[in-house]
């Protein structure tokens, strides 16, 4: 499973953020949701499971769990744009974070 290293910088509150987020075990994790989406659906593929979204800006988390994780990923992904939710409103700042299949 892809887990690529996240930025790590160097002082602030963004080192507590990358911080928090090195620190969550995880199956998987997804830093870049756009550029990473056929790679997050191959690897999620037939399988449920628990997930989290991360917020590298502020540390806020989302999670939630799905028996098809492909198809509740593609949920979350059109309502980008479509819905004022908080989620999709700062997807583009999100890193997902498969936590147990």
């Amino acid at each position: 499973m892809p887990t690529p290293k996240a930025p790590n910088p160097k002082k602030g509150k963004n080192k507590i953020i990358f911080e928090k987020l090195n620190n969550i075990q995880a199956e998987a994790k997804f830093i870049d949701i756009k550029e990473s989406k056929s790679d997050i659906l191959l690897n999620i593929k037939d399988k449920g499971g628990v997930y989290m979204f991360f917020n590298l800006i502020n540390g806020n988390y989302y999670i939630g769990s799905s028996i098809n994780l492909a198809r509740r990923f593609r949920v979350h992904l059109n309502s980008v744009g479509s819905v004022k939710l908080p989620l999709p409103l700062a997807i583009n700042n999100m890193v997902l974070i498969i936590l147990y299949f």
